[in-house]
């Protein structure tokens, strides 16, 4: 007597057919879902606004050479203070706004035909100021 084997019934391989489908159908879906869904990578951070008092044409130096002093960015309040009443520089105007991590003063200066822009805030929650940017206008 020769053996057979047993075959899977008609119905049995369309249940397994359709479970591939069906398993190939939602995978796709989820696939598709999550591309359309994720955002482009340049869209998720937001450029960094200086302040509101900086204008945009302005440029930011990390130091500023004023005859024998030098203000640069990271100097404590006072440093910075010292510094540019040590080379005569006219103060214009100064603006308060909230920082993220504390008050922040922007201060605008003149030195002959030179303005420029001193941004002075706390690099840490409850930190002294300390200068936070410099801009040439």
């Amino acid at each position: 007597m020769l053996a057979t084997r047993p075959r899977f019934g008609l119905s049995a391989e369309w249940l397994t057919a359709l479970a591939f489908l069906i398993a190939t159908i939602v995978v796709g879906v989820l696939v598709v879902r999550t591309l359309s869904i994720a955002p482009p990578a340049h869209a998720r951070v937001a450029p960094p606004a200086a302040t509101a008092s900086v204008p945009p044409q302005a440029v930011s130096v990390p130091t500023l050479v004023l005859g024998t002093q030098e203000v640069q960015v990271g100097d404590s309040l006072s440093q910075a203070n010292e510094r540019l009443s040590a080379a005569n520089v006219v103060a214009l105007t100064s603006t308060e706004e909230e920082g993220l991590l504390g008050r922040r003063e922007v201060r605008r200066y003149k030195l002959g035909a030179t303005r420029f822009i001193v941004v002075m805030e706390p690099f840490e929650r409850g930190g002294a100021p300390r200068v936070a940017a410099i801009y040439l206008e």
